[in-house]
């Protein structure tokens, strides 16, 4: 998981030194409670898999290739294409799994 619980580190002496904080994990939950997992992941796999989806990848494989070779230039205007490809079909069926 991205989120940390918070550490609270101890000097020498034993008093405490507070860590960077960093976001709390299970904000809210018990923590013998099972963690959700997230039904995004499972949806993107099958996003990306889409032949409209997959056409918009390979054209951002391709100019990765051809820029590779170049030695300048950049593909974010394909790589853009494709990520909101795969937003578009993801935000249809995450939205109607959610509870």
């Amino acid at each position: 998981s991205p989120y940390r619980a918070r550490r609270i580190l101890r000097e020498p002496t034993g008093a405490p030194r507070s860590a960077v904080a960093q976001p709390l994990t299970n904000l809210g939950k018990a923590m013998d409670e099972e963690e959700v997992e997230d039904p995004k992941a499972a949806i993107d796999a099958k996003c990306t898999a889409t032949l409209a989806c997959a056409k918009l990848l390979v054209k951002y494989e391709e100019c990765a290739v051809r820029i590779e070779a170049k030695g300048s230039g950049q593909c974010s205007g394909q790589y853009m294409d494709y990520l909101g490809c795969v937003d578009h079909c993801v935000s249809h069926k995450l939205f109607s799994s959610l509870k």
